[in-house]
């Protein structure tokens, strides 16, 4: 499998997008820090960081590593992960596609101390590029704001749970 190069990108402290700024000078004269972060494809090495995320986010399915190794890394399957300057894991985009057209964002999670730098952004861009598609699909409870940054086009959803009784469901989730 070829290997692509590694993006690297700056973000200044305060939030705003530098480019190829390292260090950059601010009005006042001061050297601000910059942080870097690189996307990659995922590896099994990344499967306790994407773990770590899930865990703090509160997303039971991928808090176990064997299981996040095992998601991240099925067929058909394209998951990227952000790393910090150490390498450890700070985000992560997890997409299903044929290869062709269609692509599904199942999850895109991001450590909370990371967050408003980018990192979401360059992982749903590498997630979409690795999968070969030309669309994404996904459903959003509380990102809206986010995903309406992209070229996009609303449409209704649902998430359909095979098995479960739908009246027990529809009871159960009122609560």
């Amino acid at each position: 499998m070829p290997t692509r190069p590694i993006r690297r990108v700056g973000i200044v402290l305060s939030g705003a997008c530098g480019r190829s700024l390292w260090p950059a000078r601010m009005p006042w004269g001061t050297i601000a820090v910059m942080e870097t972060f690189a996307v990659v494809p995922f590896t099994d090495a990344h499967a306790d960081g994407v773990a770590a995320v899930c865990a703090e986010l509160g997303w039971p399915t991928y808090s176990d590593p064997d299981v996040a190794r095992l998601g991240c890394g099925a067929p058909g399957v394209s998951t990227s992960v952000a790393l910090d300057s150490d390498g450890a894991v700070v985000g992560f985009a997890h997409l299903f596609g044929d290869g062709i057209v269609q692509g599904f964002l199942a999850q895109l999670g991001v450590r909370s101390d990371w967050r408003y730098r980018g990192v979401a952004t360059a992982l749903v861009e590498a997630a979409s590029r690795d999968a070969g598609v030309q669309r994404v699909d996904l459903l959003t409870d509380d990102a809206q704001g986010f995903y309406s940054s992209f070229a996009h086009r609303a449409k209704a959803g649902y998430r359909i749970y095979p098995g479960l009784d739908p009246e027990l469901y529809r009871r159960l989730s009122d609560r």
